[in-house]
């Protein structure tokens, strides 16, 4: 079979879609043809401006009206029918633009005449992937299928699936999986006993069991053929899959963490350095570098002794990185860290069962510094029950750490959104949050979907609520007003330690 593989734009133009590369050597390696369409690269180069339009559009569902009391982190019901259905939408223009992008896209895709077409759906691709799939069903009877980050959530799942949009639908690991599918519609496989996949019949959607986990050992290393893996500024590289860890606000939840042997590393490290021709940036797409400092000890010796000359980056917890270990990074091409800080207050870190305390994590992030890793840190504001004293302490000593070190760092400040597969998601009530989940009803009937868009989850939380919110956010504009796209790089001391905001509803001024 020729499965043709489709990844619309997504914003993110620094690092190459990870899980297209795997999904496509699985196929290749069982004797099928494929064909990457990387709409990503071709809509950002050859029209950056409808490329800008487009993901803003896509990322107005993360536009927090503060209408509700805490905002729900998934894709929004209205923003996906309007797509659907322009003459319900409020940006006619811009719903119109995506129409006319992806009547273009589907002649260049069925052009090449797939036997099967595989969409990887994420947050801010979902729009045109779905206008996509609905005008080639309409010229073309080929199967379907959806897969990523969007489809773990059963909402989504079950109005792709109910609207005809795709036939199958790929939860979870999708290696074995897409394979199995293409047996199945070659006449070797019966569709039940496909794990991990869900589907359509009789007015039903029908969810397979799930299968075991992939030996990650086992498959092969990811191939972008067919992308320009060089358009892109990093290579992504996976460590490990899953994380240990059960963080409230997380929705990457595996039943068990499991890492690469330090060989395989190291060799797909050589693979694709070779395939680049060029001085390659890998970023490790582990959710943590150093659940593990044993393997980071045995990855970084390797590393060295085989004098690769990379640069790499990583995402890390701010836990059991020693002055030492850090060292060792720096030498074996390591230049950034990205830490997942979100809170300096311990309370706050307790509700959201980091298991860390915050003199480990500025302990880390002093070591870090002074090692000459560059450090970037991600912080969340408005998280359940958040007072105003924790944010503006965390506000204070983000400032005070910038100003040690020497040459800054970057941190990025976010609102905290209820993830619906996250441990909050699932046992709200632990958290004080209350929230009646609505079933779609009917293959297809938009109206009545668009009925309950607006409130498919009702919550309700004592703090913070809409007016802390908006203060809060109002703040952070503030603090990031003095600096670039919220990187903090301050040069001026005087400035930093007199650091002033003023909430211009209750006249109150806060020093940082």
């Amino acid at each position: 079979m020729k499965a043709s593989i489709v990844f619309a734009p997504t914003g993110y133009m620094d690092c190459a879609p990870l899980g297209i590369g795997y999904i496509n050597s699985a196929i290749q390696n069982c004797g099928h043809t494929t064909e990457i369409h990387d709409l990503n690269i071709d809509l950002f180069h050859n029209n950056p401006r409808d490329y800008q339009e487009l993901i803003s559009f896509a990322l107005d569902k993360k536009k927090h009206d503060f209408n509700d009391r805490i905002p729900v982190g998934m894709p929004n019901l209205n923003v996906l029918l309007s797509t659907l259905f322009p003459g319900r939408a409020n940006r006619p223009r811009v719903i119109e633009r995506m129409w006319k992008l992806a009547e273009k896209y589907s002649k260049s895709i069925l052009l090449k005449n797939p036997d099967i077409l595989l969409f990887s759906l994420h947050e801010s691709n979902e729009y045109l992937s779905i206008i996509l799939s609905k005008i080639i069903r309409e010229e073309e009877k080929i199967p379907i299928v959806f897969g990523g980050w969007t489809c773990n959530y059963d909402l989504y799942k079950e109005l792709f699936l109910k609207l005809g949009l795709c036939d199958i639908i790929v939860q979870g690991e999708g290696e074995k999986a897409i394979v199995e599918l293409l047996d199945y519609y070659c006449g070797k496989k019966k569709i039940g006993l496909i794990p991990q996949i869900s589907y359509f019949k009789e007015g039903k959607v029908i969810q397979n069991k799930p299968g075991p986990l992939i030996n990650i050992d086992q498959i092969s290393f990811p191939d972008w053929n067919g992308s320009d893996l060089a358009q892109y500024e990093l290579v992504p590289i996976m460590g490990s899959r899953g994380c240990p860890y059960s963080c409230s606000f997380c929705n990457n939840l595996y039943i068990n963490f499991r890492q690469r042997n330090i060989e395989g590393v190291i060799e797909e490290i050589k693979t694709q350095k070779e395939k680049l021709k060029k001085k390659a940036i890998f970023s490790f797409d582990d959710t943590s570098i150093n659940i593990d400092i044993k393997w980071l000890n045995g990855l970084c010796d390797a590393l060295i002794g085989e004098n690769l000359d990379i640069v790499w980056d990583a995402c890390a917890r701010t836990q059991n990185l020693t002055p030492e270990i850090l060292k060792k990074m720096k030498r074996s091409g390591c230049r950034t860290l990205r830490f997942g800080v979100e809170s300096f207050n311990q309370r706050i870190l307790e509700d959201m069962n980091k298991k860390i305390t915050v003199a480990e994590m500025v302990k880390t992030l002093e070591a870090t510094h002074q090692s000459g890793i560059e450090c970037r840190i991600g912080m969340v504001y408005g998280y359940p029950g958040e007072s105003e004293t924790e944010f503006i302490r965390n506000l204070k000593i983000l400032r005070r750490l910038n100003y040690c070190f020497k040459e800054g760092m970057e941190a990025c400040l976010g609102i905290h959104y209820l993830d619906m597969n996250s441990p909050m998601g699932m046992h709200p009530e632990e958290y004080g949050i209350t929230y009646e989940p609505q079933k779609i009803i009917g293959p297809k009937l938009p109206e009545k979907i668009e009925t309950m868009a607006s409130r498919c989850i009702k919550y309700r939380l004592a703090t913070p609520d809409k007016r802390s919110l908006q203060f809060r956010k109002n703040m952070v504009d503030c603090f990031q007003s003095s600096c670039t796209l919220g990187i903090f790089r301050e040069k001026n001391p005087r400035e930093i330690l007199n650091f002033e905001i003023v909430h211009e509803n209750e006249k109150r001024v806060y020093s940082i």
